[in-house]
């Protein structure tokens, strides 16, 4: 009665990897996308004034392109970031002597779009080129490396990059990413920040109009 129920549990827990591996990498690729070809994406919506929804879009479009432009902002902000994380990554793994640096900075450098969490998952392959290198003395040696450009991403770079992008305090940032990957998983911490600035600045922008009425 044992082995099905290992046998369940370790189907359940392949499932669910494979699960988490999917949702990154489209969420990966998406935000690569979204990125790249941004201004295009914004005149396609544009050419939605020309078409047969055109009366659906200018009740819309308000509020389409306020959301489009704090999503964008967040992306830019998003990819500063993982530049910054893929540089100092690249740096530490050349002083220690790790191969294959464009490979592993290349890695980092897509994971970088996930907020926080893409530091921890880029590793993986990080240690395992590691492990084969230089051991357990080196496996060690980048993990202290990884969590020193981790932490310096999470509450340095992401807080304030993104804070100032979209001009909002370092803590709601935060905040902002903890909500979305408690309700979404790894979408939420894609599109957490963007979706939550925007939510609070229509809900703002309302208050304000109500105090405004006289």
């Amino acid at each position: 009665a044992a082995l099905p129920h290992v046998l369940d549990s370790i189907l359940r827990l392949v499932r669910f990897g494979w699960h988490i591996l999917i949702s990154l990498f489209l969420a990966i690729i998406i935000s690569f996308i979204l990125v790249m070809d941004w201004q295009r994406i914004v005149e396609k919506m544009k050419d939605l004034e020309q078409s047969r929804i055109r009366t659906f879009y200018l009740g819309a479009a308000p509020h389409l392109i306020a959301f489009a432009d704090v999503l964008g902002k967040a992306l830019r902000a998003q990819a500063i970031i993982a530049v910054c994380g893929t540089i100092l990554t690249a740096a530490g793994l050349w002083l220690f002597g790790v191969p294959n640096i464009a490979l592993l900075s290349t890695i980092v450098f897509f994971c970088g779009f996930i907020p926080i969490l893409g530091a921890f998952l880029s590793s993986i392959p990080i240690l395992l080129f590691g492990a084969q290198v230089g051991g357990l003395a080196l496996v060690l040696k980048l993990i202290a490396l990884v969590a020193l450009v981790n932490a310096f991403e999470a509450y340095v770079l992401t807080p304030r990059i993104t804070a100032k992008v979209l001009r909002v305090h370092p803590i709601l940032v935060l905040i902002l990413i903890l909500v979305g990957e408690r309700f979404f998983g790894i979408w939420g911490m894609v599109v957490g920040v963007p979706i939550g600035y925007y939510v609070i600045s229509v809900l703002t922008e309302q208050e304000e109009g109500l105090g405004a009425e006289p």
